[in-house]
């Protein structure tokens, strides 16, 4: 009877029905196991791995070959704007797929749980655990490198907002892989068509450029094209990918929730 009495009772919106149970879930898919070190340091090892050759191992071996540290710099940002991507797609492609084919969603959704809560938990705590580890840690760690190297000096705020535009692209891509995996009940659908939006967009963009000159500055590549100058201390030279990505994002997001809710379980 103690037992009984001390539960308490949650009173939420039907909209967010069971949402803070659902991040808790979702945190400890993350938190919770050894998914985040392992994922840390493979990403350790993709972004700051080249950086730790070209600015440290390769100058030991030779200094007539070593790079300079500006060309690193451009190494280590043209890494993280492809590569970091493709990481996004691989993390996120079973996301919804793989809880519809496992039968987890159908079983969540016989709980009171809103079907909105279900894809907002799936993308903060995906989104929060991707920005954290291959955004704000290596971003970090590549800084503390550069500052101790000490060819190059980096102001912080500019180069926290370079990184702040890569993670605004990758946010484009896991709101994409979101709303594919509602669409599809299969992986190869959600990570082709994101790959296809990313190899897509240049050939796109200039196509459309023939008919409208303005089209391109609106592809959310543009945010990985403005990172590195603006990481050398220059200045944003156009908000506008970085509002027209934000848009996008939101409506995949809201179109996500719109989908999910029809789906049928």
């Amino acid at each position: 009877m103690s037992s009984i009495s001390s539960l308490q009772i949650v009173n939420e919106s039907p909209w967010r029905s069971g949402f803070m149970n659902m991040v808790r879930k979702e945190n400890s898919l993350w938190w919770g196991t050894r998914k985040w070190w392992v994922q840390s340091l493979i990403w350790f090892l993709i972004l700051n791995g080249i950086v730790v050759l070209l600015l440290w191992i390769v100058p030991a071996v030779d200094k007539e070959e070593a790079p300079r540290a500006s060309e690193v710099l451009g190494v280590f940002f043209g890494f993280f704007g492809a590569l970091s991507t493709f990481g996004v797609m691989i993390l996120m492609q079973s996301a919804i797929v793989g809880e519809k084919n496992s039968g987890t969603a159908a079983w969540i959704m016989s709980n009171p749980v809103s079907r909105g809560a279900f894809i907002l938990a799936k993308l903060i705590a995906n989104g929060i655990a991707i920005l954290t580890i291959i955004v704000v840690l290596q971003g970090l760690i590549g800084y503390m490198q550069f500052f101790l190297h000490g060819e190059i000096v980096l102001r912080p705020i500019p180069f926290m907002a370079a990184l702040g535009l890569q993670g605004l692209h990758l946010m484009f891509y896991l709101t994409l892989a979101l709303v594919l995996g509602t669409f599809f009940n299969g992986r190869g659908p959600v990570i082709g068509i994101s790959i296809a939006v990313l190899i897509g967009q240049d050939l796109l963009g200039q196509l459309i450029a023939m008919k409208f000159p303005w089209f391109p500055t609106l592809m959310p590549m543009r945010l990985v094209d403005m990172a590195l100058p603006l990481a050398q201390g220059g200045t944003l030279s156009s908000y506008t990918p970085v509002i027209a990505t934000t848009l996008m994002s939101l409506s995949f997001l809201l179109l996500a929730i719109w989908r999910f809710r029809r789906e049928e379980f």
